[in-house]
Order: C-alpha cells, then sequence, then structure tokens
C-alpha cells in the first residue's frame, strides 16, 4: 500500500538541509493527501513483446562511525503494486509502428519484487523486532506482455497512469543493438583469448511467470557488436541448452527442482572468436547484453581486487594511499593503536581446546586461568568482516597464495598489487603471502622472550568477543582502530599452528631459494621451518590425533613433511608424507584444503624421489578431485560452473568460484600428455564466467566491478571510513565476495541479523514476492541485505583468496609444467606397516594372468591396480579373503603398473608389475 507523506517525513532528521525541502514539499501536500510512487528506474526489453520495468521505493540512510547504530531510516515511496499490476495504468503508442498507432494495453502483467535496502531497526523486541517505522525499501520488476511484437528501429512511447508520480510517460527506439535485456548474460569483465569456450547464455526468471520461454528463439541469429561503432562483427545462431528441472545439485531442498536458474537455458557460442576489443551480445528480437572485453588479460581486474580484498583485511598497520581505498589507522596494534597498549593479552590455552571457535563462558575462564602476561609487538593477523578476529583457517590464505605462484610463476612480479611492498624486489603475490607468516613468527619469538614459550606457534585464534562487543560504550559505532575499550586474547602455542607454520615456512624457503630471491627482512624461512616441524613433533599427544574444530592434526603434518621434503630432500620427511598421504580420503575434497595442500606440495617434490604409491595415490587424488569437483559438476548444468555438486547454498557457494582442484589437476593431466587437460582448462574458463556474470541475476561477484556487483557488504571498517556519500550514496569498497544467496533455514528471531528478515518481517508480512522464498531460484536470492552477516559477510579463506587464486590462475601468461622427476618404487618399509613375510607376484612380467601368493598366515583382502599416472584401473574385494588371487591383464596395454594389496591385517603391499601381453 502507498504510505502518506506524513510518515515518510517524521523519518527526516532536521539537519539535512535537502530532506527539509522535500518535508517542506510534504507538509504542503497533507491538506490535499495522495499517494507517492515509487520512481521508475529502467525499462529494458526482455523480448520483442515483453518490456521490464524497474521501479525503486527508495533507500536507506545508515549509520555512521561515531553514532548509534540505530541512527537508520528508511526513506520511502512505496510502489502502489495495485496500479502498477493493471493493464489499464499502461499504453504503448508509436507513430511508426501501425500496430500501435492507436495506444494498446499490454495483454498480461507479471512481477518480481525484492528488498534491496535494510535499516538496522529494532524498536519493539520480543519474538524479533516490530518496528513502527520504514525499515527497508523494496525494487520491483513489472513485467508487460504486448499484444504484439515490437519493431526493430521504431519508435514508441510508453504512458503510465498513477505508477510512478515524477514520470508519466518514457520513450524509446527498440534497437536490439542499444537496449540491454536482463535476459542475455555474459561475462561483465570478459572473456580470454586463450579460453576454450566462450557462451553468452539466455534465460530469466520472472517471479509469477515463473521461467520466461524462449524456445520461439531457438535457431535465431545472434550477433558480436564492437562497441567502439556499434557495428556487427560475428553471428551465429542461439542453440537450447538445458531444462528448467535440469539438477544443478545434490542438495534437494535449496532451490526448485534443484535448479538455480529457474529458467529453459538457452546459449549462443562464439568460442571460435578471439579478436581482441569491447563487445556485446546481440540477440534478434530480444536486445543486448552489458559490454565485455575479449583480450589476454581481462581476468586481471578480478585478481586485482580480491588480492586488494585481502590487503585491506590486514589487521596491525595503517591501510594508506595511494595502496588502500579506504584509508584507515592501524587497529589492534599495541605499539601503534591509541590506547590498545596493554590491551592483547597471552594465553596458555591451546585454540583447538575451545568448545568451539567462537569459544564459551567456560572457555573464557579457562583462557583467563592460564593467562601469561601482555603482547607488545605482536600484531598482524587478518580481520573478517564483522568480528577483526583472527583464526587458524586463516592459515589457508598464505598457502592459496603460494601454490597459484607455483602453478604459474612467470604470471606474478614485483610491483603487479600496488601495496606497501611493492619494490622490495619479490612478487608481491609472495609479500602477501608471508603477512601471515610473519605475524605468526612475531607472536612465537615474543612468547618466547619473555618466557612463556618454548618454540611452538601461538596465535591461531586471537579475539576479543568474550570481552566485550564491537560498538563501543552506549552502542557507538566504531572502526576497529577504535576497538581499545576491551580485552584480546592470543591463545597458546599449538601442535596444528606449528605444523602449519612449518609447511608455509618451508614453501616460502623452498620458492625464494628456488627463483634466488632473498627475504625482505632478512627472515630464514628454512631454518623457521625445520625447528616449528621438530617442535611439533615433540610435543604432539595422542589425543590431538582426533578431529578438532574440523581440522585433522595429520593432514596439517602431511603438508608440512612434504614441503619440508621438497626443501630438504631428508627421507624421514618423505615419508611421513607418504605415511600420511595412504590415509588421506580419495578424491581431495576443497573444503579439507590442508590435505589438498599436503598432497599439491607432494606431488610439486618433483625435483626429489618419490614412493610410486604415495605419488600413484596423490595423481589419483588430484586427478578426481578436479574431475568431480570442476568437470562433472560443469558439464552438468547448464551456464557450465564448477563447484561440488553437493555443496550447501551457503558461505559462498553462489559466489565463490570453489574449483581450486581443477588447477592442479589441469597441470597434472599436462603433465601426463601434451595437450592434456583442456576439458579442466575449458570449464576453468565457462566456471569463471558464471560467478562474473552468467549467473541468473547478471551479477560481477566481486564487489565493486562490472556493470552489476554486491554494494550490501558486511564491513564494518567500510562503513565507518571517511568517503564521500553524494546523493545518500556510498561508494562501496571494491575487491569484496560475499557469502551471497544462503539457503532458507531457521535462524530463530526475525531481525535485522536474520537472513531471513529480507523475506518477511517478525509479524510474518511478506516482503517478497513471490512471497513464498521456496519458489525463488537459489540464486536469485541475493538482497544486498549488509546488516547480515550470514549473506553479506565473508571470509578472507572461504571466499577471497580462493576467488583471487582461481582468477589469478587464469590471467595472461604461462602455467607451470611439472616435471615427472624419479620415483622410488617400494620405498615404503618405513613409510608405513608393510604387509610381513615374502609376498610372491607371478609372473612377473606377466602375459595373460597376474598371480599374487600371500606368505604364511596372512591373506588378500584388496587388490588394486593403478597406472602409472595415478589412475585406478582395477579394484577387487574379496567377500572371504584368501591367500591366493589371480586377474586377467590382457585387456591392459603393454607396460609398467603398481598392484597394491591390502591384507587381511590391513596392512598394505605396493609392488611394481610389469605387463607384456601375448597371444593366449
Amino acid at each position: 500500500m502507498a504510505s502518506t507523506e506524513k510518515t515518510f517525513c517524521m523519518r527526516i532528521p532536521p539537519s539535512s538541509s535537502v530532506r527539509y525541502i522535500i518535508c517542506v514539499f510534504v507538509y504542503a501536500c497533507i491538506s490535499a493527501p495522495q499517494a507517492i510512487a515509487a520512481d521508475l528506474t529502467a525499462v529494458k526489453p526482455l523480448t520483442s513483446n515483453v518490456l521490464m520495468l524497474q521501479f525503486d521505493d527508495g533507500y536507506v540512510r545508515h549509520h555512521r562511525r561515531g553514532e548509534p547504530r540505530t541512527m537508520e531510516w528508511a526513506v520511502v515511496e512505496p510502489l502502489d503494486v495495485r496500479k502498477a499490476t493493471l493493464n489499464a495504468s499502461y499504453r504503448l503508442q508509436s507513430d511508426e509502428d501501425l500496430n500501435f498507432g492507436e495506444a494498446r494495453n499490454p495483454v498480461e502483467i507479471g512481477r518480481k519484487t525484492k528488498p534491496v535496502h535494510f535499516a538496522l531497526l529494532c524498536q519493539n523486541t520480543g519474538n524479533g523486532c516490530i518496528n513502527r517505522d520504514p525499515d527497508h525499501a523494496l525494487r520491483h520488476w513489472i513485467y508487460l506482455k504486448l499484444p504484439f511484437d515490437l519493431q526493430s528501429g521504431t519508435s514508441y512511447t510508453l504512458h503510465m497512469d498513477g505508477v510512478a508520480d515524477r514520470q508519466h510517460s518514457i520513450d524509446f527506439v527498440f534497437d536490439e543493438s542499444l537496449l540491454h535485456s536482463e535476459s542475455i548474460h555474459v561475462n561483465n569483465l570478459g572473456y580470454s583469448t586463450s579460453a576454450p569456450a566462450k557462451y553468452a547464455y539466455i534465460y530469466h526468471w520472472a517471479g509469477d511467470w515463473g521461467g520466461v520461454d524462449f524456445s520461439n528463439y531457438e535457431g535465431k541469429y545472434f550477433y558480436l557488436y564492437d562497441t567502439v561503432n556499434n557495428s556487427n562483427v560475428y553471428s551465429g545462431k542461439v542453440a537450447f541448452r538445458s531444462r528448467a528441472g535440469n539438477p544443478e545439485t545434490g542438495q534437494p531442498g535449496d532451490t526448485p527442482n534443484r535448479n538455480f536458474s529457474g529458467a529453459d537455458v538457452y546459449e549462443c557460442e562464439f568460442s571460435d572468436f578471439n579478436t581482441p576489443g569491447t563487445y556485446k551480445v546481440v540477440v534478434e528480437g530480444m536486445g543486448c547484453s552489458f559490454p565485455f572485453t575479449i583480450g589476454d588479460n581481462v581476468y586481471f581486474e578480478a585478481f586485482y581486487w580480491t588480492m586488494k580484498g585481502l590487503y585491506n583485511n590486514r589487521s596491525g598497520i595503517e591501510l594508506e594511499a595511494p595502496f588502500a581505498q579506504f584509508p584507515r589507522p592501524a587497529p589492534h596494534n599495541p605499539r601503534l593503536t591509541p590506547g590498545f597498549a596493554g590491551r592483547l593479552k597471552y594465553s596458555s590455552f591451546r585454540t583447538f581446546d575451545l568448545g568451539s571457535n567462537d569459544g564459551s563462558e567456560a572457555d573464557r575462564e579457562a583462557i583467563e586461568a592460564a593467562y601469561m602476561g601482555q603482547l607488545e609487538d605482536t600484531y598482524g593477523w587478518y580481520q573478517d568482516a564483522g568480528d577483526w578476529d583472527g583464526y587458524y583457517t586463516h592459515s589457508h590464505v598464505p598457502a592459496y597464495l603460494m601454490f597459484l605462484y607455483e602453478a604459474g610463476p612467470k604470471k606474478f612480479y614485483d610491483g603487479q598489487l600496488d601495496i606497501p611492498e611493492s619494490g622490495n624486489g619479490i612478487p608481491d603475490l609472495l609479500d602477501e603471502a608471508a603477512w601471515l607468516l610473519r605475524y605468526f613468527k612475531r607472536a612465537k619469538d615474543e612468547i618466547r622472550q619473555k618466557g612463556w614459550g618454548t618454540g611452538g606457534v601461538p596465535g591461531a585464534r586471537v579475539f576479543g568477543d568474550l570481552w566485550g562487543g564491537d560498538e563501543a560504550e552506549g552502542g557507538i559505532a566504531q572502526g576497529s582502530w577504535d576497538d581499545t575499550g576491551r580485552d584480546w586474547y592470543v591463545l597458546g602455542e599449538d601442535v596444528w599452528t606449528t605444523y602449519k607454520y612449518a609447511a608455509l615456512a618451508a614453501q616460502m624457503a623452498f620458492i625464494l631459494d628456488r627463483d634466488a630471491w632473498q627475504d625482505p627482512e632478512g627472515v630464514d624461512w628454512a631454518a623457521e621451518a625445520v625447528q616449528a616441524y621438530r617442535w611439533a613433533d615433540n610435543h604432539s599427544r595422542p589425543a590431538d590425533e582426533a578431529r578438532r574444530l574440523g581440522v585433522l592434526l595429520r593432514n596439517i603434518r602431511c603438508y608440512a613433511a612434504a614441503s619440508l621434503y621438497r626443501l630438504t630432500g631428508e627421507m624421514r620427511y618423505h615419508n611421513t608424507a607418504s605415511r600420511e598421504i595412504i590415509l588421506m580420503v580419495d578424491p581431495l575434497d576443497p573444503a579439507v584444503p590442508d590435505a589438498m595442500f599436503g598432497a599439491w606440495a607432494y606431488l610439486l617434490a618433483s625435483n626429489r624421489p618419490r614412493d610410486l604409491s604415495a605419488y600413484a595415490k596423490v595423481r589419483s587424488m588430484i586427478t578426481q578431485s578436479a574431475d568431480q569437483h570442476l568437470i562433472s559438476s560443469a558439464q552438468t548444468r547448464a551456464a557450465r560452473w564448477g563447484g561440488n555438486f553437493n555443496f550447501p547454498m551457503l558461505v559462498g557457494q553462489p559466489t565463490t568460484p570453489m574449483v581450486a582442484p581443477g588447477v592442479y589437476g589441469y597441470l597434472v593431466q599436462r603433465q601426463i600428455a601434451e595437450g592434456g587437460g583442456s576439458d579442466h582448462l575449458k570449464y576453468l574458463h565457462t566456471t569463471a564466467d558464471y560467478f562474473l556474470g552468467c549467473n541468473p541475476l547478471n551479477m560481477t561477484w566481486i564487489s565493486g566491478l562490472g556493470e552489476r556487483h554486491p554494494q550490501g557488504i558486511f564491513h564494518m571498517d567500510w562503513w565507518y571510513a571517511d568517503k564521500e556519500d553524494a546523493n545518500n550514496v556510498e561508494p562501496v569498497i571494491k575487491g569484496i565476495v560475499p557469502y551471497g544467496p544462503w539457503r532458507v533455514q531457521d535462524f530463530g528471531p526475525m531481525g535485522w541479523w536474520n537472513p531471513n528478515w529480507a523475506y518477511s518481517d517478525a509479524a510474518g508480512t511478506p516482503r517478497i514476492y513471490p512471497e513464498d522464498i521456496g519458489q525463488w531460484p537459489g540464486h536469485e536470492r541475493w538482497f544486498d541485505q549488509r546488516i547480515s552477516p550470514l549473506t553479506s559477510e565473508f571470509t578472507v579463506h572461504q571466499n577471497i583468496v580462493v576467488s583471487a587464486f582461481v582468477y589469478g590462475f587464469l590471467i595472461a601468461g604461462e602455467s607451470a609444467i611439472l616435471e615427472p622427476g624419479e620415483i622410488v618404487v617400494n620405498q615404503v618399509a618405513e613409510v608405513r606397516r608393510e604387509g610381513r613375510g615374502q609376498w610372491h607376484i607371478y609372473p612377473n612380467p606377466a602375459v595373460v594372468l597376474l598371480g599374487v601368493r600371500a606368505p604364511e598366515n596372512q591373506t588378500i583382502q584388496k587388490v588394486e591396480l593403478l597406472d602409472y599416472h595415478g589412475r585406478h584401473l582395477y579394484a577387487k574385494v574379496l567377500e572371504v579373503p584368501q591367500s591366493t588371487f589371480e586377474m586377467e591383464i590382457d585387456q591392459f596395454d603393454k607396460g609398467n603398473y603398481l598392484l597394491v594389496i591390502t591384507t587381511g591385517l590391513s596392512e598394505v603391499l605396493s609392488r611394481k608389475v610389469v605387463f607384456d601381453p601375448g597371444v593366449r
């Protein structure tokens, strides 16, 4: 319903001269009340016989630093939905098109409505927030189905009666090459000339109309237009791609029909067009896409700004111009942050002994009981959007960055990212990778110097939430640099963090030594790695081997051992790494990064001998992981995007290209054969396309980039930074990849913090239309709800660095070529308990049959056959373990293979076998 202007005026603060003028206008109208309608903000063709009108109800004035968080209000002029959905409210007329010589009404109207601005308002609390004043502003899409098709090149006038008070008509020319259509989806940043495939997609979900039917466009022409002179440079035909009911997830409750687009999808392929320039896709009888670039380095912007997203979340240093978009003072640094001296404390309580990552009252008491003293020289972790804390999981950031560097060393150089370290002689990517390592070293050295530590690495968890909130006294908003009114605790040295530090330090030392660089601060990372590994080995307890906070110690130890083996060549590290690899779950899961890092590190040890069985398993795990988490998913989904098919719609599934395994899968396939990995490269590109614009919202899922991007970001330091705020529009912080649309769950009482607040208020009054969120395709459910952490927050390790890893790999330059290295066959005696006794493999070389005979008192439980690329070719589990086993091998090619036998005692034997199939 339309509100009266009296209510609107009451929310206007008297300090605003602009709003005072509006208020005078409002009072002048009170004597003759009338409905005030929303602004018409866009008119676009969806097709030649459907116009899409966009109306915005208003905006929200957000609180600022130094104000109470409740200092927010919505300035709204609601759309009269009743009038907006009446056929009689619209008339389309043309002096050039005889079908519309007499003004015509639409024959059908559809609607989609969602809130896009929210106020942090909670005026009445009980079971949620019941607000007296407006707390959100809506955006509406009205679809007008016309009685006749629009004619290309023809002028039209759309008359609107009582729908938008400030605009009663709009003139336009239906020129497909000039009018943007929401139906056409492209990578808004661009397509690389090295991409094996380039696609635009045609689809649209239109609210109560559901998925739009584009079947009559199949076989019609599409064109690439050069945007410089608006000329046609390429043509092709629209082809069918996928039905709306095509499953795109293994989570049936996340989106209707397990499909994220909610519509049939058609495609426009231009894979063979590689002329650099700026273009748009034009579809005959429809409209055009957003403009995009074709070039050699179209992904650099995405890589650059996501790396800036990491830099802008550094803690402990001042972010200064020109390196930072929004400069701010140094937070949580005892020597630099005014008022923070004495506030950073050290406790020997270990992070992995917490009941949960957030801690509890019992944890607080235990932490305080283990208090050792104040820290003075410790600073420099990463902070996430809303809590400024440090977490163990942030240690994945330097790992991703170093593995990115190793996947394409020639792509990265000094001065590339415009950070304070630029110009120090090593690539900026490695400087960012060293940021967290230097924090760990500072913390380790300080507690040891003060007698509180023995050489282990502390600081996996740094937080103040158990000792106060993020706001100042009285609920006043403050930035991280103002957060000096509570204590913060750095938790104690532990084996998990120390093994991880050993892994990271060893990898850094290896890279610097291989490429003949010196650490700019003179740190001996090799010595750091050796000492840390020794400490972790000596302090590990049997109870530490259990999964804690979702982490397995053996995965971290594998990464550390593999990295130290690469660095030193010492077989004791090799044997530990290969032992842990045999115990890993196959295939690798990117949700368990430490296992993935360990496998990647062992793969890269091409300068050293390796155990054949471990090496074969590593290659198999990497290959299968890439197949599962990239290729299989991308081939199934309409817009060809990868990611774990069964991953729920949360923590970035709709926004973040979670296809890191595909990068090393591609490298492995290139190692196996010339031209290998073509599918991997293809789907890495098409996945990037989806997250940079080919998704249902035409969204570039990096804030500040592309034609459309997320603006409602939960990032308090950005909220409170000094910045221009012209016309109530904040310049958005760049480089943030938010969590994005979140699956429907019960999050308790309804309020501004709850993602369900976007769907309805605490009284159950719907805010969206269609009113049932269960009807909305999952990837349509973005509401720019910046005050809801679950959708609009992010983490540096789940979203930003994963995006930087994928986009960074795709920037121009050569990818690494892995060398096979030397393989140690049967170097297993020290690796794990091998089946005891004399096993007999016969004949070897084998011709028709390969036999295995177990020694006395041993049995065969499982037999597996792998090729030397790590691919599983055969597996047989014996229902009844037996002492002998024979298998036919004449279906296999001549060559060398690996036979892996699991014994009845669950011990493992690996043997190299040679096949030379002959005639029976």
